[in-house]
């Protein structure tokens, strides 16, 4: 019997949400990076952190989906 994350669909689906994660850490990255711009001399705020935790996270997540995929 074929496992559900041995199908096709299943393999494509999770790679496509790799990349879709790492669109989202790029867009984070972004936004991280224009708020620090607004006022980089201040020290970070919990947002930004928090923010950048994100960005962490999805970029992560991104890589490991894109590169490993239904191998998790």
């Amino acid at each position: 019997m074929v496992q559900w994350h041995e199908k096709l669909p299943t393999r494509i689906g999770l790679r496509l949400a790799g990349l879709a994660l790492l669109g989202s850490a790029w867009m984070e990255g972004g936004l991280l990076q224009s708020i620090v711009a607004a006022n980089p001399s201040a020290e970070a705020s919990i947002q930004q952190i928090l923010l950048a935790a994100l960005m962490f996270m999805s970029a992560s997540g991104g890589m490991l989906l894109a590169i490993v995929g239904a191998g998790l």
